[in-house]
Parts: structure tokens; C-alpha cells; sequence
């Protein structure tokens, strides 16, 4: 039995969020939408389907949101308890609604103004109640739903606002969960974000060294210290998810990220490995970056504070071509990921001025029967062969913060590649060249 009582207690907490009394005249949807770095950027929240949870971003024309059921989406969720997805309360609905144009939970509000979409959301418990689970519930022996109701008493609240902290394309991200009873402990999903399967491409970013890193994305998942850049190949369209590092005290943070056959997941989630009061309630602010990777990237650079680290990365990405690994060096991961390169990480940074032990940094390009050869040398003459512009500056000797840059060569493929570990290029067959400079 649905314990009303409780519920709509919960409603007079969040007055000032305009109340819909009946949805049988409500639009299906309500959106928000801005114009954002010269395209329209459009978030709606499903009203009757899926319960006020995140059904659609659009921008440039590319849809961000996977809808296959009601356990996607852009939402909420929480569990309690190590009982997993045995005592689940989810925004958008239950595993029983499956694809079905109706909710379990219980959309109590919704508003919309200028840029601002708010919702309150009587969250319904993942499985039915007393559902045989198949296996044990998440770390816990229990084999079985723990909930005795459809509907749980937790109620979530969220505010969505395009633009944040004068930062166009970075989608503030704000819920509050009122969770009923007591537990032993939680686990937040505060934001996790299920995208059609186009978004094929997961990266890591350790904003501190500017670091880019390649993530291998499966359906047992993963979890990272780190932001995760979820991008489409191309790297044309990508989002991330990013903690303010504000919210209620909490035990641990991650984030985490899974590869379906359909679609891609990730999420901002908390823990909280202490007792939970009943009535206790929990905030969290996870914003989220869109456009390019690039875009998102300085995104990620300028939020929630801005990094004082003002040296440029460099990318390798690597291709195949006539049966033989050739290497490509970037400062835009969209040109490399564009060309349909695979990335290899940030293989080092630059300076962003000449000074004092500095020179500067090309890119060359040698073409040959093989394809094209680029490297990068500190002539620039590019060593007789193309120039293709200057990468930065390294330094001329070696210092404390730095490392060698090494050059290698493979006569076979005509390819030269570029490392901070002389070990790498012995060990892939190539000749070592020469110790062009220094880098952080």
C-alpha cells in the first residue's frame, strides 16, 4: 500500500516551486532553452512519462538523452543499505514501466522560467514491491525487493538552469533528496546522464596536469577520481558531468561510467557511509558541460574555479595505415579525433610564451608512400619538409618540473614518434633520434 500520508506532506517544503495539481491538461513536456555559443540549446522534463526527470537535450542538432525505459534519462536515484537496486528510488520510474508512456513515481511539481527548469518528485522504488531479484541485492545477501510499497516517501527535488557562473554551455545541475526513514548508509546518484549509443567515446580529465586520458567503457563499468568526457567519435558532441564540490557532508565521491549495446552512462555519485536519520535530507550539485570536447574542456578548466595552469597540452593519437602504426600530434582533440584517430593521451604540455631556455615547438609533416609523417622538431624549417604551425614552447634544458621529450623513428612505416619514456620507443622497434627539449 502507497503511503500517502507521507508523501504529500513533503509538498509544503518546496512551496515556492509551482504546484501541478493535475497533469491530465499538462503538456507532455516542458522545456527550457537558450542560445548558446550561436545554437540553441533546448532541456525538456517528461511531465507524464518519466516524472519530471530529463527527457531530451538537443543541441546542434544532436539528441544527448536515451529514453529505451524508465531507468534512463538525465535523473535522480538513491539506494540504501547495500541492498542496490532492492531499495531503489528512482526519479523517472520503475523497471515495471519499462517503455510505457506512464510513471510509477509521482511528478508533484513543476516550473519553468526563463532559463530555470524546477521539478518535485515522489520517487518510485526501482522493483516491485517484495520482487524476486535473481541474485543477491548489491552487497547484501537479500535476494529479494526490500520495499513494501510502488511509491517510496523520498521525495527529490531539482533545479536545471542553462548557464552557469557566466559560463554558457555548462547546465547547472542542482537535487535535494529528502530520504523518509533511517539507514545505515546510502549511495547518491545525484546526476546520471544515459546516452544513445552514438556516444561511443569515454575520456578521463585530471584537470591539474591537464591530462587526457583514454577510459575503456564496458558494460561492468567503471568509476575515476575524474570528470568523464562522454563524445561521440568525432569528438563533435560531448557532455561531462562535474561536481561544484559543494553539497550536504558526505563519506566518499566518484564518478562512474558503462558502455551498453545501446547506450552509454555516466554519472556523479555520493556516498554516505554513515547512519542517515529519518528525515534527513541531502544536496548536491552536479553541473554539466556541452559542445565539443574541446568546448567542454575548457569547460572543465574554468569550473568550479579556474586552473592556474596556463601551459597547453599536447594529444598523440594514433592511426593505422598500409598495415603500420603512425602517430599524430595535436593541440585540439577535435582535429585528431575528426580525422578518425584514436587518442593515446596527453603526451606532455607547453609553455605559452617564448622566455628565457625556451624555443618553439613545430608541427611537421613529411608525406610519403606510407601517408603522412608528422613529428615535431624545434627547426623551423621543419627539418626540409612542411610546417604546420608552432605547437608552444619547450625548454633547452633540463630542469626541475621537467622531462625529456624524446624522438624516434621507424624507417619500415616512415613514421616518428614522440615520448616522455625512452622505453616505450626502444620497445615498439623504433630508433631513438635525438632528445629534442624539455617539457612539463
Amino acid at each position: 500500500m502507497i503511503r500517502h500520508t507521507r508523501r504529500l506532506a513533503r509538498i509544503t517544503l518546496f512551496a515556492s516551486i509551482s504546484c501541478v495539481g493535475s497533469f491530465a491538461a499538462a503538456a507532455q513536456s516542458q522545456s527550457i532553452s537558450a542560445t548558446v555559443n550561436g545554437s540553441p540549446l533546448v532541456i525538456s522534463a517528461s511531465t507524464s512519462q518519466f516524472a519530471g526527470a530529463i527527457s531530451s537535450i538537443t543541441y546542434r542538432g544532436q539528441q544527448y538523452i536515451n529514453t529505451t525505459d524508465h531507468g534512463r534519462e538525465l535523473q535522480s536515484a538513491s539506494s540504501f543499505d547495500n541492498f542496490g537496486e532492492c531499495f531503489n528510488p528512482t526519479e523517472a520510474g520503475s523497471e515495471a514501466n519499462a517503455a510505457g508512456a506512464a510513471s510509477s513515481s509521482v511528478l508533484q511539481s513543476i516550473s519553468t522560467f526563463n532559463n530555470v527548469l524546477q521539478t518535485q518528485t515522489a520517487m518510485a522504488f526501482w522493483l516491485s514491491p517484495g520482487e524476486n531479484y535473481g541474485k543477491n541485492c548489491g552487497g547484501s545477501t537479500a535476494t529479494t525487493a526490500q520495499n513494501t510499497s510502488v511509491v517510496s516517501n523520498h521525495i527529490l527535488n531539482k533545479s536545471v538552469t542553462i548557464g552557469l557562473n557566466g559560463i554558457p554551455n555548462l547546465i547547472g545541475y542542482n537535487v535535494n533528496f529528502y530520504v523518509a526513514e533511517g539507514h545505515s548508509s546510502g549511495v547518491f546518484e545525484a546526476e546520471t546522464a544515459y546516452m544513445p549509443s552514438t556516444f561511443n567515446t569515454f575520456l578521463a580529465y585530471d584537470k591539474t596536469g591537464k591530462s587526457l586520458s583514454p577510459l575503456n567503457a564496458t558494460t561492468s563499468g567503471g568509476t575515476t577520481p575524474y570528470p568523464v568526457i562522454v563524445s561521440t567519435a568525432n569528438g563533435a558532441n560531448a557532455m561531462a558531468i562535474v561536481s561544484s564540490g559543494t553539497g550536504s557532508a558526505y563519506t566518499g565521491f566518484y564518478y562512474e561510467y558503462y558502455l551498453f549495446g545501446d547506450t552509454a552512462k555516466q554519472g556523479c555519485v555520493f556516498f554516505e557511509g554513515a547512519a542517515i536519520p529519518a528525515g534527513t535530507t541531502y544536496n548536491f550539485s552536479c553541473p554539466v558541460a556541452i559542445g565539443t570536447v574541446d568546448e567542454v574542456l575548457a569547460v572543465l578548466n574554468a569550473y568550479p574555479a579556474a586552473t592556474t595552469n596556463s601551459e597547453t597540452p599536447v594529444y598523440r593519437f594514433r592511426y593505422s595505415a598500409k598495415n603500420a602504426i603512425h602517430h599524430f600530434y595535436t593541440q585540439s582533440y577535435s582535429e585528431g579525433a575528426g580525422a578518425g584517430y584514436q587518442l593515446d593521451g596527453t603526451l606532455f604540455r607547453t609553455f605559452p610564451a617564448a622566455g628565457g631556455g625556451l624555443t618553439a615547438l613545430y608541427r611537421c609533416n613529411s608525406a610519403n608512400s606510407q601517408g603522412n609523417d608528422h613529428f615535431l622538431s624545434t627547426a623551423s624549417n621543419c627539418e626540409g619538409t612542411s610546417n604546420e604551425g608552432i605547437m608552444g614552447y619547450i625548454s633547452t634544458v633540463a630542469g626541475a618540473g621537467l622531462t625529456p621529450l624524446y624522438r624516434f623513428h621507424k624507417a619500415s612505416s616512415t613514421d616518428h614518434m614522440l615520448t616522455t619514456d625512452y622505453n616505450e620507443g626502444t620497445a615498439a622497434g623504433y630508433t631513438f633520434e635525438a632528445t629534442i627539449g624539455y617539457v612539463p
